[in-house]
């Protein structure tokens, strides 16, 4: 775990204690990320790439997207997945906040039920391209490649 992190969900809801512990809405909006994990590895069986699980967990705790962020160029969904992963905090900022973006695009496509949708295809057994193309009506590289246009790159 790297020492950005500040809650964990590995089977059970793990916060720090003491000094480390947030207060008041902050501790509010890690308890609700936190449970979101819980939830979304329940509705997918594990299976949840991490870009969406991050995505999602953060418009459930209420954080919303920066409408001037811009990504790397030529980034693709398994770039995100190691930049969210990144040891550097600042580095996975980014890939948490572009998680958030694209999470943000698909529930302006299709709301919450249809990002729940995909979870559920996700924990029936489907690869995220299966349950995309099956929910959106657009293959995963189709919205990749129109994510990365409308992000600059």
């Amino acid at each position: 775990v790297h020492g950005w992190v500040t809650g964990l969900y590995d089977g059970k809801i793990r916060l720090p204690l003491g000094s480390g512990l947030p207060s008041g809405a902050a501790l509010e909006q890690l308890v609700v990320h936190e449970y979101a994990h819980a939830a979304i590895h329940e509705l997918s069986r594990g299976r949840t790439p991490r870009w969406l699980q991050e995505g999602l967990a953060q418009y459930l705790e209420g954080v919303r997207v920066d409408p001037l962020l811009r990504g790397p160029g030529g980034l693709t969904l398994g770039g995100l997945e190691a930049l969210i992963g990144d040891p550097d905090p600042a580095r996975a900022r980014v890939g948490y906040d572009i998680a958030l973006w694209v999470t943000e695009d698909l529930v302006i496509r299709g709301g919450l039920a249809s990002v729940r949708t995909v979870l559920m295809r996700l924990g029936n057994g489907d690869s995220i391209a299966a349950a995309m193309t099956q929910v959106y009506g657009m293959r995963l590289a189709e919205l990749e490649s129109q994510w990365r246009n409308l992000l600059g790159g």
